[in-house]
């Protein structure tokens, strides 16, 4: 992790099953049952309801669908802590991030950071 900030992956996780649980019911209600087709459509609101919600959060952060390796990689919480620039991308896509402010989710120092590189950042960023 190269982000001198980091999130807990369970907390990002719980905010992130809770809108993928959403998403899944909205689409159920909306389609039928059936299963999500992976049509491009055009629209954002179209796209909500035709597509998975791994697939929706990639078009929302611009990313391409493989991204949705690393939004599999936080829901089953791989790793202990997540980069900040990934927490936020992922919940600006799902209209969430006051998460990061509201105490859902604890932004913290990257403990994989020494003391000495994480001073040096302070540093460079006018904190010290």
């Amino acid at each position: 992790m190269a982000d001198s900030l980091v999130v807990r992956t369970e907390e990002l996780a719980s905010v992130l099953r809770l809108w993928i649980d959403k998403h899944n019911d909205r689409f159920m209600k909306n389609s039928g049952g059936r299963r999500p087709s992976y049509k491009y459509i055009g629209e954002a609101d179209e796209v909500v309801h035709l597509t998975s919600a791994y697939d929706y959060i990639c078009f929302q952060m611009g990313k391409p669908p493989g991204f949705a390796r690393v939004i599999h990689r936080v829901l089953t919480r791989e790793t202990k802590h997540t980069e900040l620039r990934i927490a936020d991308g992922l919940l600006t896509a799902i209209e969430e991030s006051g998460a990061l402010t509201d105490g859902r989710i604890t932004v913290m120092p990257n403990p994989r950071w020494s003391q000495e590189r994480w001073i040096k950042w302070k540093g460079e960023q006018g904190c010290i």
